[in-house]
Formats: C-alpha cells, structure tokens, sequence
C-alpha cells in the first residue's frame, strides 16, 4: 500500500463508505458481513476442513485476525503521525541499517514481494528518501540506498511507532505473554523461512 492508497483507505474510513474492520477484512473482495458468513460456512462442513477442530480454529482465527487488527492500526498510525505507510517505514529502517542493499534482498528482508517492493522504492526515491544505484557486480540489479533525508524520516517515525507498539501490543502482555508470543512467532518464522530456502 502506498502513501496515496493509505491516505484515500483513511479518508474513506473518515467519510463512513468503509470501516476499518472492512479494511482489514481477509476477503477483500467481499464486506466484513459476507466474509463472516464464509468463515461460518466454512466452519459448518465439519470434518473435511483442515482446522475443524477448535483448537486449530481458534489459533487461526487469533492469529489472522489479531496480525491483521494490529498491523492495520500500526499502519494507520505511521500514516497519522509520520505520513508514510508501515511498509515505507520498514524499508527505510533496513536500509538505514544495512547500507546499500540489492532489491531482492530488500524484498526478503522486509518479507514482500520483489514487485511490491520495486513501486515502494520507486515512490520512496520520487519523495528524495531513497537514492537507486547501479550494480557494479550485477548490471540487472539495482541498489536502494537510504538519502539523509530519509534517514532523518525514520528516525522521526521511530519513536512515534515504538510507543504506538507499546500502546497496541506491550502494555496489555504480561512479560511471560511477551516471552511466549515472541517464541511462537520467532518459530513460525523460522519454519517459513526454512520452505522456501
């Protein structure tokens, strides 16, 4: 999503023609409504479903729904308090950590695809916070590289961000449940990585 998308999501939301719950429907194609009637349909096949046992279903649906609920309000606030997207913002943070970067691992290091991040960088050098430069090893490729003025951005954005994450994530874990729910994701993470290496 980029700053113009972000910023029309908002406005909609503003106007009443969307909700945020809609924004962060998993079946962007249909309303929140249709999307809860598929999951209970869903639910209703019994055993032919993978997940049909509680367990599974429920973990599913905590963890699909809660990324998409935090990631959605993380987002909006970067847009609010920094006028960038959460994608932008994690672009530029790897960046200004890891100096001139190929875009294909730019990609992998943020976990977009190739493409996405392409139009990413694109809008970001357009607004003067990214510089792209040849490959002096590789002529196909490209480097991304973080400008002063990105730098700058990022670093703005940053404390902003870490105290929204306090207030959407942190402050309602116990330090147990933050130790748990990192381990779980870290594992998960892992396990994907590992498929597709």
């Amino acid at each position: 999503m980029g700053w113009g998308h972000a910023t029309t999501d908002l406005a909609r939301v503003s106007a009443g023609q969307t909700t945020v719950p809609d924004l962060l429907n998993p079946y962007p194609s249909r309303t929140t409504r249709e999307g809860d009637a598929l999951m209970t349909a869903v639910e209703e096949e019994g055993d032919d479903v993978a997940w049909s046992d509680p367990d599974t279903l429920e973990l599913w649906r905590a963890m699909v729904d809660g990324s998409q609920r935090v990631i959605g309000m993380l987002n909006q606030a970067m847009v609010d308090d920094a006028g960038m997207t959460l994608q932008d913002f994690r672009i530029l943070l790897l960046l200004s950590e890891s100096g001139d970067t190929r875009m294909s691992d730019v990609a992998t290091g943020v976990a977009m695809a190739r493409s996405t991040v392409s139009r990413q960088i694109s809008r970001l050098t357009a607004a003067g916070l990214v510089w792209q430069l040849p490959d002096t090893h590789n002529g196909r490729q490209r480097l991304a590289r973080i400008t002063p003025a990105g730098r700058a951005q990022v670093s703005r954005a940053a404390e902003d961000h870490a105290r929204r994450f306090r207030e959407f994530v942190v402050d309602g874990l116990t330090l147990r449940q933050r130790q748990a729910v990192l381990g779980a994701y870290r594992k998960v993470d892992e396990g994907l990585r590992r498929s597709v290496t």
